[in-house]
């Protein structure tokens, strides 16, 4: 999915949704909804997306103004581009009131080869740019800009009543015995960045705990909401090739790193994932928690929980000082040459996960069944799951994707005559449901 400013023609949001993965249709309705009127949007879908789908999902593109989309067949790509209007939180609201400017379908025989899609259209820039009110705010001129950049964030942006984060009720408050921090690692998703750090602002105790967000890279959407929410920030350089597991545990322990040095007095962290939604008591239970054990909860399922408590020592097993040492001036020597603030970096790390200080961490993962989690091999030093928790992460996976979704099966039929072949209702559907 794109979204276009219509006046500038700019990209402001560029998401894609896996559409076989749990609650995918969900995030998809819902990134329709955090649209603000007037936006360019363009969606295509590959083939097979239609599969998986939830009806959230497709209803939420129907709303938007798909017509086409209700008759296409597995197998099929399809595309649209429409203009938002008001969204409704309303069940029956249309989320469109605005208009489509196309949309098409590459239409396939069953079991025929794939055909290309090519979706060709003109628009009209519009003639002035979209503001709100609140936009010439001098206390707001910051959060402004950002909107005028980016899409999808729903009230942060609505010009009715903005959420405005300096300005949001501060929660009760908890009694701390002592102080702890949170760490929020991310990268490039500033969606769950945002939905996280309103979540957390309404946890009772959060008002007396430092939050540091710890970004893999420099990457400005995130860096420009963190400065919004007026937390605090440390950025990665990324190691690894994107994609690649050992990237997200060197950030991971580089979270780490980073809260204990910039607050040494601390020796207690909480270590959340941008992808979380919290309970309004976590910190009470973070408090209760930090027993002394370094340990992962995972947020899914239960049958699968006891396969990933080791995921938090696998990612960032501290070093031993003599370990440390070794492995630091061999690697140190090798990327200086290179990169030698990398190489700097690496030795302040190691040194700072090592024995000589007692850390404990809650390392909250919001889905267990991360491939991170499951294939990460990290450092030959670091443990990795056994082969048979492997398996049954894979097993589980496949539950999950599988269980009690509605399958999509429609099939084109072969047309009868040269006109039936535009014909987009000739299709027999066969979808069903089944369970995992």
């Amino acid at each position: 999915m794109l979204v276009l400013n219509e006046r500038t023609g700019s990209v402001m949001a560029s998401r894609q949704f896996r559409t076989f993965q749990p609650s995918e249709g969900k995030n998809l309705r819902d990134s329709l909804e955090a649209l603000q009127p007037g936006r360019v949007v363009i969606v295509v879908g590959l083939p097979d997306f239609l599969t998986f789908l939830s009806p959230e999902g497709e209803v939420a593109l129907v709303r938007l103004g798909a017509r086409m989309l209700p008759r296409v067949c597995t197998g099929e790509a399809w595309a649209m581009a429409a203009v938002t209007g008001s969204p409704s939180r309303r069940a029956d609201a249309d989320l469109s009131r605005g208009k489509v400017i196309a949309e098409a379908v590459a239409t396939r025989e069953y079991k025929r080869p794939l055909r290309s899609l090519f979706l060709e259209m003109t628009l009209e820039r519009a003639p002035r740019e979209r503001g709100c009110g609140w936009h010439e705010e001098a206390e707001l001129k910051d959060q402004a800009e950002f909107c005028r950049s980016y899409e999808g964030y729903g009230d942060l942006c609505s010009c009715g009543r903005p959420l405005v984060p300096a300005r949001r009720p501060r929660p009760p408050p908890i009694s701390m015995a002592e102080e702890i921090p949170v760490a929020i690692v991310t990268a490039n998703k500033p969606f769950h960045l945002y939905r996280l750090l309103k979540n957390l602002g309404e946890v009772a105790g959060s008002g007396e705990t430092r939050v540091l967000v710890v970004v893999d890279g420099p990457h400005l959407e995130t860096l420009h909401l963190a400065r919004l929410f007026g937390v605090e920030v440390a950025v990665h350089t990324p190691q690894g090739l994107p994609g690649e597991n050992t990237r997200t545990n060197m950030n991971i322990a580089f979270a780490l790193y980073s809260v204990f040095s910039r607050w040494p007095h601390v020796d207690k962290a909480i270590l959340l994932e941008d992808d979380l939604l919290l309970a309004p008591d976590i910190l009470r239970y973070a408090i209760l928690s930090l027993n002394g054990i370094m340990h992962c909860l995972g947020t899914d399922e239960q049958e699968v929980k006891e396969i990933y408590e080791g995921v938090l020592t696998f990612r960032v097993r501290p070093f031993s000082h003599a370990y440390a040492h070794d492995r630091t001036q061999a690697q140190s020597q090798d990327l200086a040459a290179q990169d030698p603030v990398n190489a700097t970096l690496e030795t302040a790390k190691a040194r700072s996960l090592g024995c000589e200080k007692e850390s404990h961490v809650l390392y909250i993962v919001g889905c267990p069944l991360s491939k991170y989690c499951k294939y990460s091999a990290g450092t030959s030093d670091w443990i990795a799951p056994s082969e048979s928790y492997r398996i049954e992460a894979d097993r589980v996976a496949m539950k999950r994707k599988t269980a009690g979704d509605l399958r999509t099966m429609r099939i084109r039929l072969t047309p009868k005559s040269a006109s039936a072949e535009f014909n987009l209702t000739n299709f027999q559907d066969i979808s069903s449901k089944r369970t995992g």
